[in-house]
């Protein structure tokens, strides 16, 4: 018993001499754990070690979405963050301890302290995503909560407008709470805003008889401001094609040229991506809008697209093209109201160029009546409601390019003008029992003619189905 206790203590002497000579015996041990004079402390020498061999596991990170009531709109898509699980592994050797050749050869040294090798798992991190309701598609909420920097003067019209913009809508949007002919999509107009829009497929109604240049064609329609849209779904039943009703932010909270600004963004993304996405075809796309949006469609076409993508015909009901004048200053056309009451609107409906004017009062984004023809649409139909303040600018403006274009030896007839009497501004946005559908059909139908007409010129007929 006593000669094994002595030969115990004589090992454990022993293997603490070899260990110390192993622990001294090269460059990097004594660089790593040496006492000689001009080393670093060795309570820092031993903190890097543990640093060295400690292996940090960060697991994969919860999202958090909040949304929030505020422009601009949606700022990231579903799936734009990855989760992945990082594990950080210690790489860098100590400036001092030059003499070890690779991280095994420190690992051996630092071992000398009795420092082993650990795993920690740090907690698990949050990533909160920031969404922000689209407020470009709500004037009440404009009206509310966007426009309160707003002078007194405009937000007062704003909000007297609502009751009869609630009314119009909501009777009109009635048939479609049970079965909706559209399917809400979204459309990135720059990397943190991706305003809404509805999609109306009528390929499922009709169809090809006959066709060189695709299966389905490509409408874009830009709405009046309230995001009624039964031009879209008219559209797709009757030719056959994708239509997409596209929104934009608003005046007075958004002037001129952020609704512009929207529209040229969402027709270059639809110009890449619709083939794909929806299988229409946009070398052949047309493109309508009534009142506002119709100024929009015409400006969009000053920013010219190569020859494939050009727009191929537009078709607008008593659009606004020249906003240089004020609303009050325009001219009156004979059958006007001598009275009008809507008349205390009008600095509202000056509120998208009033503020640029000084500044881009011959913008051809602002006022497409000042552009040449080369940069509007191949085929033009403007329809004309002939109780409005429109009248003058609409029908000069078709005058003009139909001179522009003969001159050159184009056709003429390939803008024209319908003049319809009794109609009046907001004509098609008027509930159905006010003014029944059968007499807005007529606008309607001059503009579904000029598509189809469009379609046969590029080799293109479709027939609903009976």
């Amino acid at each position: 018993m006593k000669a094994a206790v002595i030969l115990s203590l004589a090992s454990f002497v022993l293997g603490s001499i070899f260990q110390k000579r192993e622990c001294s015996g090269n460059n990097c041990n004594r660089q790593v754990t040496g006492t000689r004079p001009g080393l670093l402390p060795i309570s820092s020498r031993k903190a890097d070690c543990t640093s060295f061999l400690k292996t940090t596991v960060t697991p994969s990170p919860t999202t958090v979405t909040i949304t929030v009531d505020s422009a601009p709109e949606r700022i990231r898509r579903d799936g734009q963050i990855a989760n992945r699980q990082v594990t950080e592994v210690p790489t860098a050797i100590p400036a001092y301890a030059s003499s070890c050749d690779d991280g095994a050869e420190y690992f051996s040294a630092c071992s000398c302290w009795g420092i082993t090798a650990v795993t920690s798992t740090a907690p698990r991190p949050t990533v909160t995503v920031t969404t922000t309701a689209d407020s470009c598609e709500g004037p009440t909420l404009d009206t509310l909560f966007f426009g309160r920097h707003l002078p007194w003067s405009l937000r007062w019209r704003l909000l007297a407008l609502q009751p009869v913009v609630f009314l119009s809508n909501s009777l009109t949007l009635v048939p479609n709470l049970f079965r909706r002919p559209y399917t809400v999509i979204h459309i990135p107009v720059s990397p943190d805003r991706f305003p809404r829009a509805l999609l109306f497929n009528g390929s499922g109604v009709g169809g090809l008889v006959e066709s060189v240049c695709g299966p389905c064609k490509l409408h874009v329609d830009c709405h009046a401001g309230g995001f009624v849209a039964p031009f879209c779904s008219l559209v797709a039943a009757e030719t056959g094609a994708v239509a997409v009703s596209l929104s934009y932010r608003l005046a007075p909270v958004h002037p001129f040229p952020a609704a512009i600004d929207d529209v040229d963004a969402a027709l270059a993304w639809l110009r890449e991506h619709a083939a794909e996405d929806f299988g229409a075809d946009p070398t052949l796309m047309t493109v309508s809008g009534a009142s506002a949006g119709g100024n929009l469609v015409l400006a969009a076409g000053q920013a010219i697209p190569p020859e494939e993508f050009s727009i191929r015909a537009a078709v607008t009901f008593y659009a606004p093209i020249g906003l240089r004048l004020r609303p009050e200053d325009k001219p009156r056309p004979a059958n006007f109201p001598k009275k009008d009451p809507m008349s205390f609107m009008q600095p509202l409906y000056d509120s998208y160029a009033a503020p640029m004017k000084a500044k881009d009062l011959d913008d051809q984004r602002m006022s497409p009546f000042l552009a040449s023809e080369e940069t509007l649409p191949e085929r033009m139909l403007l329809v004309v409601a002939g109780i409005d303040i429109l009248v003058q600018e609409q029908l000069m403006f078709v005058a003009r390019v139909k001179k522009e274009r003969g001159e050159k030896g184009k056709p003429e007839s390939s803008v024209e003008a319908v003049y319809l009497e009794e109609a009046f501004h907001g004509w098609l946005e008027v509930p159905n029992a006010v003014i029944p559908k059968e007499k807005k059909m007529i606008m309607w139908d001059e503009g579904l003619e000029a598509i189809e007409q469009t379609h046969a010129q590029y080799g293109y007929r479709w027939e609903k189905a009976s």
